[in-house]
């Protein structure tokens, strides 16, 4: 359980959940909202911390809690969100590879992606 500092939520979500091993079998966090909305199981953007997060953990939204909660009140929203552990399949080899894949293609814009695509279709 814990809140998280907002600025780093996505390095520290990706060094205890997102490198496969499933030694956390979950958590209840405070995370600036936007995140929260985009790494919700029913997401509608996926985002690269979306499929890292929700590969081997279900993650529901639980709460929204507003700035006026906190004293001084933030310049953002916050929410809580619960992580979940998914039984593990023994795809951990599925999930290097889904790394390896984010890792590559995640930095670019879907315009680039559609012109790499392009690209590689025209063979």
């Amino acid at each position: 359980m814990g809140n998280l500092p907002y600025y780093i939520t996505s390095p520290i979500f990706r060094v205890f959940f997102g490198y496969g091993e499933q030694h956390f079998a979950g958590g209840v966090f405070m995370i600036q909202k936007e995140v929260a909305d985009k790494i919700s199981e029913d997401a509608g953007k996926k985002s690269f911390l979306r499929w890292l997060l929700n590969y081997a953990h279900s993650v529901r939204y639980l709460k929204t809690v507003p700035a006026k909660a906190f004293k001084p009140a933030p310049k953002v929203t916050s929410a809580i969100v619960g992580l979940t552990g998914k039984e593990s399949d023994g795809t951990e080899k599925e999930y290097a590879d889904l790394l390896v894949f984010l890792d590559l293609y995640c930095p670019y814009s879907r315009k680039t992606l559609g012109a790499i695509s392009t690209m590689l279709n025209k063979k």
